[in-house]
């Protein structure tokens, strides 16, 4: 269990993904709805519109990939979609990695 100032951080770091991203199943945004992200697919969202890049990804969303992915998009998958970054040090990314495991089960 993250503890509290952990998982208000995670949550306030979210804040940025959340301009795009939803945490609520069948809700997409500007981008994919991250419910039940870990363990899935990169470009696997029925009825969302990835890029070609994304669908073609042969990516699964676990913490090292999904930390890689939020730090440097373009760098994970040239031609995403995807053009915002997390800058955060490594005890925030935790935080915000843990936060999301947490809220997208």
């Amino acid at each position: 269990m993250q503890d509290p100032a952990a998982r208000n951080e995670g949550k306030l770091l979210f804040a940025q993904c959340g301009a795009c991203h939803s945490l609520a199943p069948s809700r997409n945004g500007r981008g994919p709805t991250l419910y039940h992200l870990f363990g899935r697919k990169a470009g696997a969202v029925v009825g969302y519109g990835y890029s070609m890049a994304m669908k073609n990804a042969a990516i699964v969303w676990r913490e090292n990939t999904l930390t890689q992915f939020i730090t440097d998009p373009q760098r994970v998958v040239p031609g995403t979609s995807m053009t915002f970054s997390v800058s955060a040090n490594s005890q925030q990314m935790r935080a915000l990695i843990d936060y999301m495991r947490t809220v997208t089960r």
